[in-house]
């Protein structure tokens, strides 16, 4: 038998031993038939393969590296090598092995389709792309490419063609269990999260304890709000140890859970667990400290703080920019945040739907996008002005994100506009791709990046104009959001560098009101709130994560200094009535000296509040609904200008309500005015007097007259859009006539 014959005979054999996994018996013929044709390529290759087929990726990139040196043109021996070395994680030596391969055969389809995953490796995966289009064009049967590029574009963000090229792939291997959890994760990144459901419910019925699949139905679920389905399903990847790959996401999307059902302390604990294994796991420590605050457990609050600044200063996320709004009263810090959220969730699409155009219609045609049309302060806000909205300037449209909680304020809130759509099913994009097609002018977040955010539809640019508005007291930081309404104390001209978004100032506060709010008409006394009949009551109605150590001490030194005062606050949760309890007495105080009330329908708390005396505020996040409502139940609120948005708030309301002398600069003067009025009743008494006549003159509580202002403001941004100027700050006066800056 000829030597060729042999070897031929011998590769067959071996072959057909590895077929019947007999690997040991394969590599023994191949020994063999290596010392017959010591430098025969194609024997070497074949070690090289059973080496690689045991997961012994050194000894196969040995016998790899002997046939490139008998054949250096061998396109197939590069490939080999090339994907040894990945095997090896060392990706840039594969690079270089595959582009060898492909100098010496451009459509080599395997080395084309494996080199893109050591791009993605290697943080390239937009080098990639063009090398997988090529290998779709060559084999256009093959799920494998269609797959590898749905991953590239995941990298890229661009999920809708990664759910193209997942449904591609699926339609030639409908069996193929990565592909629908990939695809369920693509439609969940773009909030169409019945069709992820649909699409991993699919994957588990295959494969029921995927971790990979239950960890994005829990995702999924957490987003629709099935919150106790999505806690099991991340208990059990998290059951899978800590060295499964998705194990402290996991903790972190237990954590989320936790914080969404307002278990605060089980957030905490997880987040501890998380912290643990994976202590640089990004925001870790901010979250934490955000669950903790809305606990009152402050144990570690200073050094958490110090945590955080040396993270963002090293240009890291160091807490997610709402919660960093009550921490830090720096309105840099504020803005560097919101533009990281921004960048990683919610980039600009790179098809805007509405970029340029100007619809110029009779009636300006005005959107309100919030998913709190109900019982909410955004809703309570709001009902008047968009009543007093002037329906032949303004066609009214509410795109309602939340939920319908069949409440009186809900079905106010419906009444008051031309058309109420109610979309919280529908994905970003679908609800971007409606607000085009009604050929909104003027699209209004009232959001931001509170709870049930949906900031994604705004990524979309689905009007030409887009504005925030109320709902988040700061900067968006995306590039897409054209103005910020504002007034001059909320944010003066020191701010503006801050600000990705060109101001808007109002004349007076930017914060609108409803004149028509009722207060219950019932008799209320201290007794029935648990408070002592003659007291002095201090009261502070924030939630919780607003009361931070700093504001708490002065708070204890205004008691010692008033003997016979109590403070009355918001109860969240009996952990956090404890923790109050101790830190009062930490600080010398009787903890029997803070009062906690429950919640109640709003037009019993304003009837409540009349039972106090004065109102405290925070810093650096300023009391803002809740300082409305007092006013407006008649309660004088004595606070201390921030730095911040946030923090200048209550600032704006005192003024436009016509109460400066309430504003102090500084915690030493916001402390001192208190004691002073808890102890000169006749001045207290005086300014309750004028907060009463006040309601009924000033500009806080006059809603036609803010609305017509804030109609103003749209009007302006309309004309500028549409006579093809850029969004430009400008000032309105006190005749609603704008000035630009």
């Amino acid at each position: 038998m000829r030597l060729e014959d042999l070897l031929n005979a011998q590769l067959s054999q071996a072959a057909e031993l590895f077929g019947q996994n007999r690997p040991e018996e394969a590599r023994a013929t191949l020994e063999a038939a290596g010392r017959l044709a010591p430098g025969d390529v194609s024997v070497l290759c074949a070690l090289g393969n059973v080496a690689g087929q045991a997961d012994d990726f050194h000894e196969a990139l040995k016998w790899f590296e002997r046939a490139g040196a008998m054949d250096g043109a061998s396109a197939p021996v590069r490939y080999y090598q090339g994907l040894a070395l990945q095997k090896l994680q060392r990706h840039e030596e594969a690079l270089a092995a595959f582009d060898r391969a492909l100098a010496l055969f451009p459509d080599f389809f395997e080395a084309l389709n494996d080199s893109a995953n050591s791009l993605r490796a290697l943080g390239r995966p937009e080098q990639g792309l063009p090398r997988l289009d090529r290998a779709a064009a060559l084999r256009p049967d093959s799920f494998q490419v269609y797959f590898n590029r749905g991953l590239v574009l995941g990298d890229l963000k661009r999920h809708e063609e990664e759910a193209q090229d997942y449904d591609r792939t699926l339609a030639l291997n409908p069996g193929f269990v990565d592909a629908w959890v990939n695809s369920a994760a693509a439609f969940a990144s773009l909030g169409n999260f019945s069709q992820a459901l649909s699409r991993i419910q699919r994957a588990l019925a295959a494969e029921p304890a995927y971790a990979e699949g239950l960890f994005i139905r829990a995702g999924i679920e957490y987003n629709i709000k099935d919150y106790k389905g999505s806690a099991a399903d991340f208990e059990t990847v998290i059951g899978h140890g800590p060295r499964h790959p998705r194990h402290a996401e996991a903790l972190s999307g237990l954590a989320h859970v936790h914080a969404a059902t307002k278990r605060h302390d089980l957030a905490c604990r997880t987040l501890e667990q998380l912290r643990a294994v994976a202590p640089d796991y990004p925001q870790v420590t901010g979250r934490l400290l955000a669950n903790q605050m809305m606990c009152s457990e402050w144990a570690s609050f200073d050094a958490d703080i110090e945590a955080i600044k040396r993270q963002m200063a090293q240009g890291l996320p160091g807490i997610p920019p709402f919660p960093l709004l009550g921490l830090l009263d720096d309105p840099a810090l504020h803005l560097q945040a919101a533009q990281a959220l921004v960048s990683e969730e919610y980039p600009p699409k790179p098809r805007p739907l509405a970029d340029g155009i100007a619809y110029r219609h009779d009636r300006i045609r005005l959107a309100y996008v919030s998913a709190d049309f109900h019982e909410h302060a955004t809703a309570m806000l709001m009902a008047g002005v968009f009543e007093a909205h002037d329906r032949s300037r303004f066609e009214l449209i509410g795109i309602s994100l939340g939920p319908d909680d069949s409440s009186a304020l809900r079905e106010r809130v419906k009444r008051g506009f031309s058309q109420f759509i109610d979309v919280p099913l529908k994905a970003d994009r679908e609800v971007a791709e409606l607000i085009r097609s009604l050929e909104v002018d003027i699209a209004v977040d009232l959001k931001g990046f509170t709870t049930d955010t949906r900031f994604g539809v705004f990524a979309h640019r689905p009007a030409p104009v887009q504005v925030s508005y109320l709902g988040y007291p700061g900067t968006t930081g995306a590039p897409y959001i054209d103005y910020v309404i504002a007034d001059p104390q909320v944010l003066p001209e020191a701010l503006r560098p801050h600000f990705s978004e060109q101001a808007v100032w109002l004349p007076h506060s930017y914060q609108c009101n409803d004149d028509q709010r009722a207060i219950a008409d019932q008799q209320v006394t201290r007794a029935d709130a648990g408070l002592p009949a003659d007291a002095f009551v201090f009261a502070s109605f924030n939630n919780s994560f607003k009361l931070t150590p700093p504001t708490f001490d002065g708070w204890m030194r205004i008691l010692h200094a008033v003997p016979d005062s109590v403070l009355w606050l918001l109860g969240s949760s009996t952990l956090q009535q404890e923790n109050l309890h101790r830190e009062a007495q930490a600080r010398g105080i009787d903890p029997s000296r803070l009062v906690f009330a429950r919640r109640l329908p709003p037009a019993e708390h304003l009837r409540r509040l009349q039972l106090a005396d004065l109102y405290l505020d925070n810093l650096p996040y300023n009391a803002h609904t809740s300082a409305s409502d007092a006013l407006w139940a008649g309660l004088p609120v004595v606070t201390c200008t921030g730095t911040a948005f946030a923090g200048r708030v209550a600032t704006s309301l005192l003024t436009a309500i016509g109460l400066p002398e309430l504003v102090c600069a500084g915690q030493p003067a916001y402390e001192q005015r208190a004691v002073e009025l808890a102890l000169e009743r006749g001045e207290l008494m005086a300014l309750r007097q004028r907060l009463g006549s006040n309601r009924h003159t000033h500009p806080l509580f006059d809603t036609e007259r803010f609305t017509r202002y804030l109609e103003e403001a749209y009007a302006h941004m309309v004309r500028l859009h549409e006579d093809g100027l850029p969004p430009a700050a400008f000032r309105l006066d006190e005749a609603g006539m704008p000035s630009r800056l």
